[in-house]
Parts: C-alpha cells; structure tokens; sequence
C-alpha cells in the first residue's frame, strides 16, 4: 500500500478530547511528497503544510513518529501563504521531481534510449500532463481545506501512516 498522508481538521473541544472522529479530513494519499516537494521549490516554508514539522507532536504513535497538530494561528498563516501562491507556478517546478526518490514515483520518468523513443516521448507527455493535472488538483484541494480550517478556526492535525 505505501506511505500515505492525512490531514485532519479539528476543532478545539476535538483537541482536548484527543478524537479524530466525524473530523473533514484531506486524504493526500501517496501524493504528499510529491506535494512537499513542489512547494518547497516554490517557497521552503510551504512544504510545512504538508509535514507539519512545526507543529506539536499529537496523537498515537504510527510507523512514522507521532503525527503532528498545527495550532489554528498556524493554520491560518498557513491558509493566507497557500492562497497567495500562483499553483500553476507550484506545478511548474514538476520537472524538478525526481520519480525514482519521490514517494508514489511522481515525476519525470527516466529511461534508458530505445529505438521507440519517438512514440513513448507521446505516451509520456500525456503521462506526465495527466500527473501534473492530478498533482495540481491536489494543491487546489489542500488550498480548499486549510482556508476552510482556518475560516472556522480550527487546528489540522497532519498524520503519515
């Protein structure tokens, strides 16, 4: 299955209880690195959306260290840094990917040369534009929910399993 990464939206009363039940959540699934990865590239403190790494520890343990919990006044930065960003722009770094060290293999393909380069260069431009379509409806979907988190106040607990 791989390494996945959620987002969970929270209110405060959901917080001091400790439950993630009925929460809105954002599934990245296999794309978050992808995703770090291109905002990152656009600007380093954005990829913070994606892994939290500011935000407190929270949560049980997984496979991957305890998830982390984003207070809602770094929710709302965040939503005000993620809407003023021109996605296109973020998905234009996509060449930079490197598909054999990014979780999911998003990115560029490298092969080795084939007397049919000619017709798989067709079936990988297609590839690729599909990817950075989906890649880019992922972005508008994590823009969405950190703007709706923040308009509500509440915290996003960021957990990769």
């Amino acid at each position: 299955m791989g390494i996945e990464c959620t987002l969970v939206e929270l209110a405060e009363e959901d917080v001091k209880r400790g439950s993630i039940k009925d929460a809105e959540q954002l599934r990245l699934g296999k794309t978050w690195d992808a995703l770090e990865q291109l905002l990152a590239f656009e600007a380093p403190e954005l990829a913070h959306a994606i892994h939290g790494q500011k935000g407190r520890k929270w949560g049980p343990p997984s496979a991957f260290g305890q998830g982390r919990l984003l207070a809602p006044a770094q929710v709302q930065s965040l939503a005000i840094r993620l809407r003023a960003v021109d996605l296109e722009g973020v998905i234009a770094h996509y060449s930079k990917l490197d598909a054999e060290s990014v979780h999911g293999r998003f990115g560029p393909k490298p092969g080795a040369p084939t007397e049919y380069d000619d017709v798989l260069a067709e079936f990988e431009d297609v590839e690729e534009r599909e990817e950075r379509e989906f890649l880019l409806g992922k972005l508008e979907e994590l823009v969405a929910f950190y703007r709706g988190a923040a308009l509500r106040e509440d915290s996003v607990f960021i957990n990769v399993t």
